[in-house]
Protein backbone atom coordinates (compact mmCIF):
# COMPACT_ATOMS: atom_id res chain seq x y z
CA UNK A 1 0.00 0.00 0.00
CA UNK A 2 1.28 3.21 -1.14
CA UNK A 3 2.27 5.81 2.26
CA UNK A 4 -0.24 8.61 2.17
CA UNK A 5 1.59 11.78 0.94
CA UNK A 6 2.01 9.31 -2.60
CA UNK A 7 -1.35 8.88 -2.98
CA UNK A 8 -2.55 12.72 -2.24
CA UNK A 9 0.25 13.08 -4.67
CA UNK A 10 -0.06 10.82 -7.78
CA UNK A 11 -3.34 12.58 -9.13
CA UNK A 12 -1.08 16.17 -9.85
CA UNK A 13 2.49 13.29 -10.43
CA UNK A 14 1.39 13.94 -14.51
CA UNK A 15 1.48 17.84 -14.38
CA UNK A 16 4.30 18.27 -11.57
CA UNK A 17 6.68 15.98 -14.02
CA UNK A 18 6.25 18.18 -16.74
CA UNK A 19 8.64 20.35 -14.47
CA UNK A 20 10.12 17.90 -12.47
CA UNK A 21 12.15 15.45 -14.21
CA UNK A 22 15.89 13.67 -15.17
CA UNK A 23 17.24 15.50 -18.10
CA UNK A 24 17.89 13.20 -20.70
CA UNK A 25 18.54 15.35 -23.56
CA UNK A 26 20.34 18.72 -24.67
CA UNK A 27 16.60 19.99 -25.33
CA UNK A 28 15.08 18.49 -21.84
CA UNK A 29 18.13 20.50 -20.34
CA UNK A 30 17.99 23.65 -21.69
CA UNK A 31 14.01 23.19 -20.95
CA UNK A 32 14.70 22.82 -17.33
CA UNK A 33 17.27 25.61 -17.48
CA UNK A 34 14.05 27.61 -18.65
CA UNK A 35 11.80 26.51 -15.93
CA UNK A 36 14.74 27.18 -13.14
CA UNK A 37 15.50 30.88 -14.84
CA UNK A 38 12.02 31.47 -14.60
CA UNK A 39 11.64 30.45 -11.09
CA UNK A 40 14.99 32.76 -9.81
CA UNK A 41 13.25 35.89 -11.61
CA UNK A 42 9.68 35.22 -9.52
CA UNK A 43 11.54 33.89 -6.34
CA UNK A 44 14.67 35.73 -6.33
CA UNK A 45 16.00 35.01 -2.74
CA UNK A 46 12.56 34.71 -0.83
CA UNK A 47 13.56 31.66 0.93
CA UNK A 48 9.70 31.35 1.93
CA UNK A 49 8.47 31.67 -1.65
CA UNK A 50 6.02 28.01 -1.73
CA UNK A 51 8.16 27.26 -4.96
CA UNK A 52 11.56 27.95 -2.93
CA UNK A 53 12.20 24.19 -2.41
CA UNK A 54 11.48 23.44 -6.34
CA UNK A 55 13.98 26.11 -7.38
CA UNK A 56 16.39 24.16 -4.92
CA UNK A 57 15.65 20.73 -6.11
CA UNK A 58 15.70 22.00 -10.02
CA UNK A 59 19.14 23.28 -9.24
CA UNK A 60 20.42 20.23 -8.24
CA UNK A 61 18.76 18.66 -11.27
CA UNK A 62 20.35 20.99 -14.13
CA UNK A 63 23.62 20.74 -11.38
CA UNK A 64 24.05 16.99 -12.09
CA UNK A 65 23.15 17.17 -15.85
CA UNK A 66 26.24 19.57 -16.21
CA UNK A 67 28.92 17.07 -14.26
CA UNK A 68 27.92 14.48 -16.07
CA UNK A 69 27.61 16.07 -19.61
CA UNK A 70 29.01 19.39 -19.89
CA UNK A 71 32.50 19.46 -20.44
CA UNK A 72 34.72 22.01 -17.52
CA UNK A 73 36.45 24.83 -18.62
CA UNK A 74 39.59 25.37 -16.86
CA UNK A 75 41.01 27.96 -15.80
CA UNK A 76 44.81 27.46 -15.82
CA UNK A 77 46.88 28.12 -19.31
CA UNK A 78 49.00 25.17 -18.93
CA UNK A 79 45.99 22.81 -19.53
CA UNK A 80 44.26 24.76 -22.85
CA UNK A 81 45.60 26.76 -25.45
CA UNK A 82 43.59 29.37 -26.49
CA UNK A 83 42.44 27.73 -29.43
CA UNK A 84 40.63 25.07 -27.65
CA UNK A 85 39.87 27.76 -24.27
CA UNK A 86 37.57 29.20 -26.75
CA UNK A 87 36.12 26.57 -28.83
CA UNK A 88 35.55 24.65 -25.48
CA UNK A 89 33.41 27.56 -24.17
CA UNK A 90 31.48 27.64 -27.83
CA UNK A 91 29.92 24.17 -26.10
CA UNK A 92 29.36 25.34 -22.87
CA UNK A 93 25.78 26.26 -22.23
CA UNK A 94 27.16 28.90 -19.66
CA UNK A 95 28.00 30.89 -22.73
CA UNK A 96 24.88 30.52 -24.83
CA UNK A 97 23.88 33.99 -24.04
CA UNK A 98 26.81 34.97 -26.36
CA UNK A 99 25.01 34.18 -29.51
CA UNK A 100 22.32 36.60 -28.60
CA UNK A 101 22.30 39.60 -31.61
CA UNK A 102 21.96 42.28 -28.44
CA UNK A 103 25.04 40.84 -26.93
CA UNK A 104 26.72 41.53 -30.36
CA UNK A 105 28.13 45.03 -29.03
CA UNK A 106 31.61 45.10 -30.99
CA UNK A 107 32.36 46.28 -35.05
CA UNK A 108 34.59 44.92 -37.35
CA UNK A 109 37.14 47.19 -36.20
CA UNK A 110 37.22 45.13 -33.54
CA UNK A 111 39.14 42.50 -34.72
CA UNK A 112 37.73 39.55 -36.80
CA UNK A 113 34.41 37.17 -34.47
CA UNK A 114 35.74 33.57 -33.50
CA UNK A 115 33.29 30.96 -35.07
CA UNK A 116 33.26 27.12 -34.17
CA UNK A 117 35.47 25.28 -36.03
Amino acid sequence: MLDTKIERASPHWTEVSKILYLPHSEKEYEEAVRLLDNLIDTIGEDENHPLASLMEILGFIIEKYEDEHVPEITDTADDLNEMEWLKASLSNPAFEYLRDPEEDIYTIKDGKPFYEA
